[in-house]
């Protein structure tokens, strides 16, 4: 007589053990990828909406904006010894028949500033009425005239951030 073989139902030690380390390696795989996704979207997060960014912004539109309602002709913008400050001089009223405002860009203090001021060009004489804070943590600048442009080269840095932006405006008005 053969002795029998009595079938058992389930599963074995050894497939179980395999089936855990299987399982395990999947689910760290898993986790390492959204651990690494999470990272890699708030480094993003900050990049594109920390300081540095939100102060180069609007730095640039503030400077085009001015800028791009100068005067070509009437009134050349003074920049400062290599490129310190610029002073452009722009129509507040579409009705004036020449430049009646002025603002002066400089840096104090890592900080870019706009003074903001009325200006009377038969006189020459400028009165200031306000600074308006643009952008913090500004590691270099320039400011140039480069035929009817008025060009704004920027530096910022805030720990690991930096970003460099260059803004040129066409000056339009006569």
């Amino acid at each position: 007589m053969k002795p029998q073989i009595q079938k058992r139902y389930g599963i074995t030690m050894v497939e179980l053990m395999v089936t855990i380390l299987i399982s395990t390696v999947v689910v760290a795989g898993i986790g390492v990828a959204m651990v690494d996704s999470q990272r890699g979207f708030k480094q993003m997060y900050e990049r594109t909406q920390g300081d540095v960014t939100t102060d180069a912004y609007v730095a640039r539109a503030v400077f085009d904006r001015i800028c791009r309602k100068s005067s070509i002709q009437r009134c050349l913008p003074a920049i400062g010894a290599l490129g310190s400050y610029a002073e452009v001089y722009y129509y507040n009223d579409a009705n004036s028949t020449s430049p009646d405002r002025y603002t002066q860009f400089r840096v104090a203090d890592r900080t870019l500033l706009a003074d903001h001021g009325a200006y009377d060009m038969t006189a020459k004489s400028k009165t200031f009425v306000s600074t308006e804070t643009l952008a913090t943590n500004v590691t270099a600048w320039q400011f140039a005239v480069e035929g009817s442009s008025v060009v704004m080269t920027l530096s910022l840095q805030k720990g690991s951030q930096m970003m460099t932006v260059t803004c040129s405006s066409i000056r339009h008005n006569e």
